[in-house]
């Protein structure tokens, strides 16, 4: 399989390579013209228009085909097509015209993003290029970080995904490790909020109505307060019901219930020196999500007759909940001198997280509702300073620290002696062999406290006008501490209680990368990179027994090679990004479920190969079509034993990750007569191909994996702004063919399948699944005054 890939990747490459050349090879009439302004694609394109929004941007260029974006992905303003990076992004207009409220709807954006909520928000698995944490143990970081306006978020539970007067969303894909003080060895997320701005004294609402009896307000008031003074505050209320309902209960699931602000103040007491305070607070009280079986046995089979076979109804004795309160405090100071910017950045952000489940999703409960309790306080400070950005030699340099703890409780109780459908089900005899007692009770508590500290510098030799060199390295030293406290035997996490204290251990950390970067014209440039993250090491709450858990996990390497192109065509009117990489990531952390057991274990290696292209054409001013693909071939290259079986899962697909994600849109602004106003039309759908839900091959879930597959997902809105006037309203909707896919799928047969039925050949399959949101539509309405 790897030569197979290999011998892909190669054959696509070369194919690339006379694409482009016959590119090169035909004169575009922008080249005698371009006065190297020319870049990226519209924010009408989202996946398209790969951008940083800096903290206060520069004027946006015009061109005869679509807007330059300047980026600050490499800390300092740039033209994108400058920047030898991968990244996607949605711009603020991106983010109000697609009605980006969440990561569910930043994933219909991006290809070769994927999201997969198992526990709600206190446990979300982001994937980029393969690379995700399926762990949710304390203390262990996540290979796609999180940033919101430059302050790093360690957990999933810990940042708030919820997009509101928010300029930009970017990823970035890959290491990032020479220009980022915290860890980042699969890809970044960065979020910028709306800053405030000076001079400026205006109010803006948003409200929408939608079909789940939805009222979402959102909105922000910015005032400039004295000459050099200016505020901003936002907030945020939603509120709708569920997208699933427990027909059992005849309660929602899968609902929004939140409320947040955030506060901002602006000083600049002199030209060269300029300072934010941000203190921000998020609240959220839902019910639980949807989960339900599906496969064999008579327990699916009554399920769906229970729920008509409705994707969006289960089930269940418990409707679970999600509570969660986010608090944020930050300041970022900058100081322009003639040498370079000085930038400070200082944080402090508080997490708690309440949820509770119901695992077996049963009328009588084998496993009574799991209580999960998540708070992590994290202190951060990063100071940074950056060169102009003339001169032969620019560069980056910084320092980082952070110091967090991280809390989790969780309880679980079980009661094997409860029957399927009134038959003894296959549970009774893993529990008794397992932990022997039918009836237990486990509570796992675990505390860890991480210091990291953690220089960097990056510097480019712009060795002449069209040819650079960059290099740059982060040493990073993180230190863990804490205990990992099992009471009471579980079924999950192992029969024999243990209490494991003084667990510490540092780790030492060398990360380069080097990119080399050449403008063959002004508008179109091609690159090569090598860079190299890591992933610090930690324990697992997990572990079954005490010994595996003060073992612990080793950290991940991982090294990525990437070669690239940027460039625009005909006069601006079709611009094109094109990424070819292979990335190994030795050490790899995997969590799999093994018989109900849960096995930590760092793989031998994972192996990903993967290309992404990105094409936007602008055929006339108002029309503009595009799309973008994410071919993702990522497979386990070493992974021996990989479950208790001592099977071996090398060359095994890596779970999670589709081969091929593909978004097309196109949007059309029409001006209507009589200069009344105009309208903008935008219709986009996303495909990808199913994926695999085990190490140990696609075969395991025969049954759901085939409706992993993303089934061409489409959205479209009409949005009408009227000629001098201060408001729009939008029609909107989203999986308008309300296609269905699963986001989650395990086997569960423990649970769901009776011990006769275990017993008859060829039924080893019930899954515990979720799926997508279903259709909703509705209608937006903004007002500016």
């Amino acid at each position: 399989m790897l030569k197979s890939a290999q011998n892909l990747l190669k054959v696509q490459f070369l194919g690339t390579v006379g694409a482009l050349a016959a590119l090169l090879a035909y004169p575009s009439p922008a080249f005698a013209q371009n006065d190297g302004s020319a870049s990226a694609p519209a924010s009408a394109s989202p996946a398209a228009s790969p951008a940083e929004t800096p903290a206060e941007p520069m004027a946006q260029q015009q061109s005869a085909g679509v807007e330059t974006v300047v980026v600050t992905a490499t800390r300092r303003e740039e033209l994108l097509k400058d920047v030898p990076l991968a990244i996607s992004a949605l711009t603020s207009d991106d983010i109000k015209q697609y009605r980006i409220r969440s990561f569910n709807d930043v994933v219909q954006r991006i290809p070769g993003l994927r999201l997969a909520p198992t526990k709600g928000d206190t446990f979300t698995q982001i994937y980029i290029r393969g690379q995700t944490q399926n762990n949710q143990s304390v203390g262990l970081d996540t290979p796609v970080a999180f940033f919101q306006d430059d302050l790093y978020y360690g957990t999933t539970a810990s940042y708030v995904a919820d997009f509101y007067d928010t300029s930009q969303i970017a990823v970035l894909k890959g290491p990032q490790g020479t220009t980022f003080g915290r860890n980042v060895d699969g890809g970044a997320v960065q979020v910028t909020s709306a800053k405030p701005e000076m001079g400026v004294n205006e109010t803006y609402i948003n409200a929408t109505l939608e079909n789940y009896s939805g009222a979402e307000v959102w909105g922000y008031m910015n005032r400039q307060l004295s000459d050099t003074l200016a505020a901003r505050i936002s907030v945020v209320s939603r509120n709708r019901d569920g997208y699933d309902k427990n027909v059992y209960l005849n309660t929602d699931l899968n609902d929004n219930h939140s409320l947040g602000a955030r506060a901002q103040l602006r000083w600049e007491p002199t030209s060269n020196l300029d300072a934010e305070l941000l203190a921000s607070w998020y609240h959220t009280n839902n019910n639980g999500t949807a989960t339900k079986y599906i496969g064999q046995g008579i327990w699916a089979a009554y399920q769906a007759a229970q729920t008509d076979n409705d994707p969006h109804k289960v089930y269940s004795g418990v409707a679970g909940y999600q509570k969660r309160d986010v608090g944020v405090l930050a300041l970022h100071v900058n100081w322009n001198t003639e040498f370079g910017t000085l930038q400070s950045i200082t944080g402090v952000h508080t997490m708690h997280a309440d949820f509770q489940e119901d695992v077996d999703d049963l009328i009588n409960p084998i496993y009574y509702p799991a209580y999960n309790i998540n708070k992590e306080t994290a202190y951060s400070q990063e100071i940074r300073f950056v060169s102009p950005s003339e001169g032969v030699i620019t560069y980056v340099a910084g320092l980082y620290g952070d110091i967090t703890h991280e809390f989790m409780n969780q309880d679980q109780s079980w009661d094997a002696t409860q029957l399927v459908l009134g038959q003894p089900s296959r549970f009774q005899a893993i529990q008794a062999a397992v932990v022997g007692p039918l009836i237990t009770q486990g509570n796992i508590l675990m505390g860890m406290d991480i210091k990291t500290f953690a220089p960097y510098f990056e510097g480019k030799w712009h060795i002449t006008d069209d040819l650079g060199f960059t290099a740059g390295v982060r040493y990073t030293i993180t230190n863990k501490s804490g205990y990992n406290d099992h009471t009471g035997p579980s079924f999950s996490y192992g029969a024999i209680p243990y209490n494991l204290q003084g667990l510490d251990h540092t780790w030492y950390e060398l990360t380069p990368r080097f990119i080399l970067d050449y403008h063959i014209r002004p508008d179109l440039m091609v690159y090569a990179s090598v860079s190299n993250g890591v992933k610090s090491g930690g324990w697992s709450f997990s572990a079954p027994t005490a010994a595996l858990a003060a073992q612990g996990l080793a950290p991940e390497n991982n090294w990525s090679y990437e070669v690239g192109m940027k460039g625009s065509f005909f006069d601006d009117r079709v611009t094109t990004t094109l990424a070819l990489y292979n990335a190994v990531t030795w050490n790899a952390q995997i969590k799999n479920l093994v018989n109900g057991i849960f096995i930590d274990a760092n793989a031998g290696h994972i192996t990903t190969n993967g290309v992404e292209l990105s094409v936007d054409v602008r055929p006339t001013d108002p029309w503009h079509i595009g799309a973008n693909w994410a071919y993702t071939d990522a497979y386990y290259g070493k992974f021996k034993p990989c479950n208790s079986a001592g099977a071996d899962c090398s060359g095994n697909p890596l779970i999670g990750v589709p081969l091929n994600d593909l978004q097309v849109y196109t949007n059309y602004d029409y001006v209507l007569p009589n200069n009344i106003g105009d309208v903008l039309f935008n219709m986009s759908a996303r495909l990808a191909s199913s994926v695999s839900l085990d190490p140990t091959g696609k075969n395991v879930l025969p049954l759901a994996q085939p409706y992993t597959n993303v089934p061409g997902i489409i959205d479209t809105s009409f949005t009408f702004t009227p000629s001098d006037a201060p408001w729009t309203v939008q029609l909107w909707a989203k999986n308008i063919t309300n296609r269905n896919y699963l986001t989650v799928a395990a086997n569960y047969y423990f649970f769901a399948l009776t011990q006769s039925e275990y017993a008859t050949d060829g039924l080893r399959e019930a899954d515990r699944v979720a799926y997508n949101n279903p259709r909703t539509f509705g209608v937006t309405v903004d007002y500016k005054f």
